[in-house]
């Protein structure tokens, strides 16, 4: 069980997280979802998972980190490119079936869709039209793929780098957002957004809280005592630590309330044993 600090944890360091995977996957059968969570409890790693098991049963899955997006143009820029990843061979099938006159620069530079100077380009294409261009991306891909789920991880953080940006009028984000929504509601694509800071709040000051009604919302929960104190040994042992009882007693509140102590408390633990 090899953890990196810092790093969402995929494959063997995933641990213990199959009743939260399962719900989410049994709720995205009927709709969309919001996953909450303070920052290092897992919820990345969640997405991560979640995104893993539905894509080995044929499901098309585009992930996006989009805390630092602060453009609509450029969040359609970005699921483009994911698009070109997670369909491989078929995106070429995917841009045929685009309609005539959309984003032709596509269709004329598929090989070069994720090079910054292409996508600096097509921002440019996409500025004024973003939302019916959007649309029609997503058109397309209906009709080569039944199943879709996108991925927005740190949903709040980019809606919050979007009212901060002086450039871009208030009222580009709340077509963003009712865009977004026209998508799950019209369409078979369904999202998971997931957010670290109160989105709630941001959605208030914009007057647009019911953009996201239709969403089930999912609150990520930490470890319960057990389950934690499993972790902490599993990942000790892992590097060929144990420790005793009385140290893993003390830290347990730590661990248990913020995950992001766990990678502390191994180093805490570390120095405490090169100590004696």
């Amino acid at each position: 069980m090899l953890r990196v600090v810092g790093a969402p944890a995929v494959g063997t360091a995933f641990f213990d997280r199959e009743e939260i995977t399962e719900k989410i996957q049994n709720r995205l059968n009927s709709g969309s979802l919001l996953l909450a969570a303070p920052r290092r409890f897992g919820k990345t790693s969640i997405m991560l998972k979640v995104k893993e098991n539905l894509s080995k049963e044929g499901t098309l899955c585009i992930y996006l980190d989009i805390e630092w997006v602060n453009a609509p143009e450029d969040l359609i820029v970005e699921i483009l490119c994911k698009i070109k990843d997670s369909m491989g061979q078929d995106f070429k099938k995917y841009v045929k079936g685009l309609p005539k006159g959309l984003i032709d620069s596509v269709k004329d530079n598929i090989e070069n869709v994720e090079l910054p100077f292409f996508k600096v380009s097509l921002k440019k294409e996409l500025q004024g039209s973003w939302m019916e261009k959007g649309h029609e991306l997503f058109n397309a891909l209906r009709k080569i793929n039944a199943k879709a789920v996108l991925f927005l991880d740190e949903f709040p953080l980019m809606l919050y780098n979007m009212c901060e940006n002086k450039n871009l009028d208030k009222k580009e984000v709340l077509k963003l957002l009712y865009w977004l929504r026209s998508l799950r509601m019209e369409t078979d694509v369904r999202m998971v957004l997931g957010g670290s800071i109160g989105v709630d709040r941001i959605l208030k000051n914009l007057r647009s809280s019911a953009s996201i009604n239709d969403l089930e919302r999912i609150q990520i929960e930490p470890f319960d005592e057990e389950t934690a104190k499993k972790f902490v040994n599993a990942l000790l042992a892992s590097e060929g630590v144990i420790i005793g009882e009385k140290l893993v007693k003390n830290a347990r509140i730590s661990w248990r309330t913020y995950p992001i102590l766990y990678s502390s408390f191994r180093v805490s633990a570390f120095e405490r044993i090169e100590k004696s």
